[in-house]
């Protein structure tokens, strides 16, 4: 059965400059696309309503029920693994950010959606926290808004002094701005990995300043001998390992992580921004993507092998908790998303 969450919180007004998102912190209503298991297949993003808490059934190997623990921080158990899904924002991806589509195109492509106005597309930040053997993970950190990422990571029984490593998949501001609290590191116990290839994009050969963010939110940690850098392919903990995701950015990463039973989960940042439209046309590209082309291959590449893997998914991007799995679809032209629920 489709289901889909609805959510509202209230948030300021906060503009940041990645692109055309803006992110408006009012309360739209929300609809988190699945795909239809029954004989009548679902147009893309269409699905039913189901309250907050609502956890599914018959999980099986996949993992043990997810639950709501607040309306910003959802649990899922996978083998081993426990994974809290936290919700960092939302707001708006302007039409004109995807690449090579008229708002007619758009507009057919995702059909009647409550995620869609006349302009734009529902936008998500998320992000994540591995409770795993080896030590409490933090996929990403958000845009730092206020105390949002702090109040996730409380409500989800745990506070920054226990994060023992921080996993960067790029250096946009929405992945990195939470890594400081009043200008000093907010996660004082913990270790920030990024690749190579990111750091020498944004820091080493800084040209305009358009890694000076960066190079500000990671200093603390660099000082303190905390930050460190990896090849993709290398695995920077046991059962953690590093996945090469280049076009968004030069250096961007995913981390797969091993369950314990046979099943793994990627973390993939933003392979995917715009749902509703890149799953089933995973040759869109967006404006904010470094090299676009790259980001195109890239992404053809990696759902592929999420769905023929079967991994568990969370995506920075994806509705929130932003967690599920890729499905390709029978036509063999595109690939569903079958949203956690």
């Amino acid at each position: 059965m489709t289901r889909v969450f609805f959510l509202g919180r209230s948030f300021l007004a906060l503009f940041i400059s990645l692109g055309l998102i803006s992110f408006s912190f009012g309360s739209p209503s929300l609809g988190m696309a699945a795909e239809k298991k029954t004989k009548a297949s679902a147009k893309p993003g269409q699905a039913k309503s189901a309250k907050p808490g609502a956890a599914e059934s018959g999980a099986g190997a996949a993992g043990s029920a997810g639950v709501f623990i607040s309306a910003g921080v959802y649990k899922k158990t996978i083998g081993d693994l426990e994974i809290y899904a936290l919700s960092d924002n939302r707001g708006r991806l302007e039409f004109s950010v995807l690449l090579g589509l008229t708002r007619d195109q758009i507009r057919a492509m995702v059909g009647q959606n409550s995620e869609m106005d006349n302009s734009s597309l529902t936008s998500y930040i998320n992000a994540f926290l591995v409770k795993s053997p080896v030590g409490l993970f933090l996929v990403d950190t958000g845009l730092g808004n206020g105390d949002t990422l702090v109040k996730g990571i409380k409500e989800a029984g745990f506070s920054p002094e226990d994060v023992t490593d921080v996993l960067l998949t790029h250096f946009h501001r929405d992945h990195i701005d939470g890594l400081l609290s009043g200008g000093k590191s907010l996660f004082p116990k913990a270790t920030v990995w990024a690749s190579k290839n990111e750091d020498r994009y944004w820091i080493k050969d800084n040209q305009n300043n358009r890694g000076q963010s960066a190079e500000t939110k990671i200093f603390p940690y660099r000082r303190d001998g905390r930050y460190k850098l990896f090849e993709p392919g290398q695995a920077i903990r046991p059962g953690v390992e590093t996945i090469e995701l280049y076009g968004h950015t030069p250096g961007h990463v995913g981390y797969l992580f091993t369950s314990g039973r046979g099943r793994d989960i990627l973390f993939w940042g933003d392979i995917v921004h715009a749902y509703l439209i890149q799953f089933q046309s995973p040759q869109t590209a967006v404006t904010y993507d470094v090299d676009s082309t790259v980001a195109a291959e890239t992404r053809s590449k990696i759902l592929k092998t999420s769905a023929e893997r079967d991994y568990w998914v969370a995506g920075a991007h994806l509705p929130f908790p932003g967690l599920g799995r890729v499905k390709a679809r029978s036509s063999g032209q595109g690939y569903d998303w079958i949203q956690e629920r």
